[in-house]
């Protein structure tokens, strides 16, 4: 400025004379720059000519202008957290990231830290000197890392309290956090050992024992702190009571069973490394079953299931063992029932011990009865022991889905049934796709169950066979495929089952029921000509007789012309055990005669279809003595 006027903003001229007679005035704008300067230009100009810069003849120059600091700014604390996180025992730096202060007119060596409180987890101490606690620093040592602090091992957590200041300003009073973190030994990976059923050795890998630490020592040690029950550890066959990761690593740790009658193990273990140590840890130890499980099975709520070789198969350890596997059930399922039924008998009762037999004959029957309201599938299963008196047991369990009833799966299969027509019996078996009803006691009439008919007999066997015996032809069942209601197990003597009321839409019912009437109609009248071509072919054979006149009126034989009503009696009979499936073929005997007479044996259907006439014949003329009031129909 040349006196109130400001040159550099407006009419930037000025003589010599004005400078040795006023001089030139430079004003600071009060910022922290320590130097400036400007540039001019210099040339000769007569007074009476304007002041006008030649474009040649002229001197530029710069002028520099120094400025002297003026300390009249107080530091100032940028670090917002004072916070330091280090591992316990090691040492970590203490940079600007974790204490920073600026003073614009002060250099980083004019600030001043002074420790007015030692950390009591440790000291602070410089690069070239680690061992030697320090109690003074700058804010340049801080900014060329060489403030370090020493972790003293501790785990607990400290402070170190300093002031800061720039040597004329008040100084600042500050607290320093110093977090230390633990060194910690961590199972990354702890996953149960499955040994297969039939072996006694499997290895132990990192894919089923790891750990890692934060320590400055990586080399981690297991120690067995409790000894194995049924096995022990090998390394290349030397028992060892302790290993590292090493050896899990390498894979040359293994464990072997030697108590062949356990199905598990637990190894008990501590981890250690010089820093810090891990105790308390367990690796399961399971034997793994030799066995194919569907995994994704659903059954139909309230219709029983039958267990196939899908659902569960251990054909692989029967053929190892040559044998038949044993399953000892030990959970039952939640929301329903596990049911046996024999070979040859209905009657169900709980299935705690079965066989892989059992399961390929289809005598197994998953029930279940759950509540799935609110809900769409519901799951549950059942666990088991899979037994083999040549290995180890395994326990292994079956998941399955129970879902609602499905009118597709109610279906059942309508199997082959013979239709027997003779003089004195009539059999028509109607098989439709209702449940089953099982009835404990004989009954008369026939009975009505949903689109189901069956004619039952009654108490007295016709052909004189013994109560609770299956009538059957050869002995075998045809395939039939049957859902057994949850009422058909464990049928009390002479108590009915009640028919559950049918699930089906009436779109599904009414096409049945036509159907099931049709076969009725067909089966009644191919009976009716059956039974007339009987007739026919039996009035030939039947040749009058001279009936003998006894003395005793008790023993007199009649025979009369008049030819009574013959009561149709069907030929199955509704024991205390119903049929393991809906029908079932029929093999009979004729009544022995009441008298002592030998009499030749016919069978009732092998009389009137397979027999020829001449044994038609044999049979007529061997007649039993009749008794008062009876009469050859």
């Amino acid at each position: 400025m040349v006196g109130e006027r400001n040159i550099t903003k407006g009419k930037p001229y000025f003589s010599q004379h004005i400078i040795n007679k006023f001089g030139i005035t430079y004003f600071h704008d009060d910022s922290e720059s320590l130097a400036d300067n400007f540039t001019f230009a210099v040339w000769p100009n007569q007074k009476s000519k304007s002041t006008i810069k030649p474009e040649t003849d002229f001197l530029e120059e710069m002028f520099n202008i120094t400025i002297s600091s003026v300390n009249d700014q107080a530091p100032e604390l940028k670090t917002k957290g004072l916070r330091l996180k280090v591992l316990q025992g090691s040492r970590l730096v203490v940079g600007p990231e974790n204490l920073k202060v600026e003073d614009v007119d002060s250099p980083p060596d004019e600030i001043r830290y002074v420790i007015l409180r030692n950390p009591n987890n440790g000291f602070l101490a410089m690069a070239y000197h680690p061992d030697t606690p320090v109690h003074h620093f700058t804010q340049a040592d801080i900014d060329d890392s060489q403030v370090w602090f020493i972790q003293d091992g501790s785990p607990s957590s400290g402070v170190f309290y300093f002031s800061v200041t720039d040597g004329k300003h008040l100084p600042l009073y500050k607290l320093f956090h110093l977090d230390v973190i633990p060194v910690s030994i961590t199972l990354a990976n702890l996953t149960d050992l499955l040994l297969p059923q039939g072996q006694t050795t499997v290895p132990i890998t990192s894919a089923h024992l790891s750990a890692m630490t934060n320590g400055r020592s990586p080399h981690v040690t297991y120690k067995i702190t409790w000894p194995l029950q049924h096995g022990h550890l090998l390394i290349e066959n030397q028992v060892v009571t302790s290993f590292g990761q090493e050896d899990l690593d390498s894979g040359r740790l293994s464990y072997h069973m030697t108590n062949l009658t356990a199905a598990e193990d637990q190894l008990q273990f501590s981890l250690f490394t010089s820093e810090s140590n891990l105790t308390g840890q367990t690796l399961n130890i399971r034997v793994q079953p030799l066995l194919q499980v569907m995994s994704d099975l659903k059954i139909a709520n309230g219709v029983a299931h039958q267990l196939r070789r899908k659902d569960l198969d251990a054909t692989e350890l029967a053929n190892m063992t040559n044998s038949d596997p044993r399953f000892e059930v030990t959970e039952p399922p939640v929301h329903g029932r596990l049911v046996w039924r024999g070979p040859r008998s209905t009657v169900m009762e709980a299935a705690t011990l079965f066989t892989q037999r059992d399961i390929d004959q289809g005598l197994l029957l998953l029930d279940p009865h759950a509540n799935l309201t609110g809900t769409d599938v519901l799951n549950d299963s059942f666990t088991f022991l899979l037994r083999e008196d040549c290995v180890q047991p395994a326990v292994g369990y079956l998941p399955f889905i129970i879902v609602p009833a499905d009118p597709l799966l109610l279906q059942t299969s309508t199997p082959y049934v013979p239709l027997f027509v003779t003089g004195d019996n009539l059999v028509t078996s109607v098989v439709s796709q209702e449940k089953p009803v099982v009835s404990s006691g004989p009954m008369t009439g026939t009975e009505t169950l949903g689109k189901l008919t069956r004619t039952r007999w009654q108490e007295a066997d016709p052909w004189g066979q013994h109560r609770g015996e299956e009538p059957s032809v050869d002995g075998k069942v045809p395939p039939t495929k049957v859902i057994w209601p949850p009422a058909a197990t464990r049928v009390s003597p002479r108590a009915h089952t009640q028919p559950r009321e049918s699930s089906y839409p009436l779109m599904v019912i009414l096409p049945l029921a036509a159907v099931i009437f049709l076969l009725i109609v067909a089966a009644v009248a191919l009976c009716v000509w059956l039974l007339g071509r009987k007739v026919e072919k039996a009035k030939p054979l039947i040749r009058p007789q001279a009936i003998p006149e006894s003395t005793a009126p008790s023993h007199r034989l009649e025979r009369s012309m008049t030819v009574p009503t013959v009561t149709v009696t069907p030929l199955i009979q509704c024991s205390s055990r119903p049929p393991t499936g809906p029908f079932r073929t029929l093999q009979c005997e004729p009544m022995a005669p009441p008298v002592s007479e030998p009499v030749e044996k016919c069978a009732p259907w092998e009389t009137w279809v397979n027999l020829d006439p001449d044994m038609v014949k044999l049979c007529r003329q061997t007649n039993p003595t009749l008794k008062h009031n009876q009469y050859w129909v």
